[in-house]
């Protein structure tokens, strides 16, 4: 069992999409978990990203691994839409795309041999905002049905950004680097993102703004250290990215060269301890 201290699952829940933060004597010089001298019966319940990428790292260091998940597929969240569309055309109604920022998933990407296709820009943007739908141009906005101030409504959504988030992300330092967070840092622990904005001067009609970014919705009870860590991760991504055919054939792949390891239609209802194990 690893027990977190806050400062230490700050630093581990940003980088969880890019390594996992174990033992480095577990692992050989490429980064793969060493051979075990000493293979375990190892059980993991739940075929989604992450239970997937366990067993099959566990499974190449010599461990007898059993996956148990209560669906009949793999992937967890990571989920393609078939079923209702014909001529072979997909939705995704999981994870959307990977870029740059995730070197750990892009590792096995490469592994696995899955062919890699940018994401088109596209030529609108869609806002849906008080009951009402606005269709603009790419890097045009809306005329947002705020009551917002001069300076704000002139800024606009992506001058707002820049003017308050794009200089908390500088302050908060490099999540790698040792000794992270700083004290600065940590002052952003001590209050969410929404009262942040609302502390540097933004209206609280201009903070509606903010929630149109795909952390939003959290805006009002996460960390403000939490959230800019987040956003800080999301600008890496500058380039995004989908697996061609779906971005299931990830753990399709995993799935596959786990074989019958996995049990499907397998819930875990109940976990017991007694005096022999």
């Amino acid at each position: 069992m690893l027990l977190f201290n806050r400062r230490a699952f700050l630093k581990a829940s940003v980088f969880s999409s890019a390594a996992i933060s174990l033992d480095p004597q577990l692992f050989a010089d490429d980064g793969q978990l060493a051979p075990s001298t000493k293979p375990q019966k190892i059980m993991i319940v739940g075929a989604g990203i992450a239970g997937l990428v366990a067993a099959f790292e566990l499974m190449r260091s010599g461990h007898e691994v059993t996956v148990l998940e209560a669906r009949m597929r793999p992937g967890g969240r990571i989920y393609t839409l078939r079923d209702s569309f014909a001529d072979d055309l997909y939705a995704e109604a999981g994870a959307v795309d990977l870029g740059e920022g995730y070197p750990l998933l892009l590792r096995y990407v490469r592994e696995l041999n899955l062919p890699l296709d940018e994401v088109p820009v596209a030529p609108k943007r869609v806002f849906f905002v008080q009951g009402r739908r606005y269709v603009v141009l790419a890097g045009q906005e809306p005329d947002w049905p705020y009551q917002l101030r001069t300076e704000e409504r002139k800024l606009g959504q992506a001058g707002l950004w820049r003017k308050y988030v794009a200089p908390a992300i500088t302050r908060i330092g490099d999540p790698s680097g040792s000794g992270w967070p700083s004290s600065s840092a940590l002052q952003y622990d001590q209050t969410t993102f929404r009262d942040f904005l609302l502390k540097e001067g933004v209206s609280q009609e201009a903070v509606e703004l903010f929630r149109f970014t795909l952390n939003g919705d959290d805006y009002d009870h996460l960390s403000a250290l939490q959230s800019l860590l987040w956003e800080d991760f999301l600008t890496r991504n500058t380039t995004p990215m989908v697996l061609r055919g779906g971005n299931d054939q990830l753990p399709k792949a995993f799935a596959r060269r786990l074989g019958e390891r996995i049990h499907y239609g397998a819930a875990v209802t109940k976990i017991e301890q007694d005096c022999s194990g």
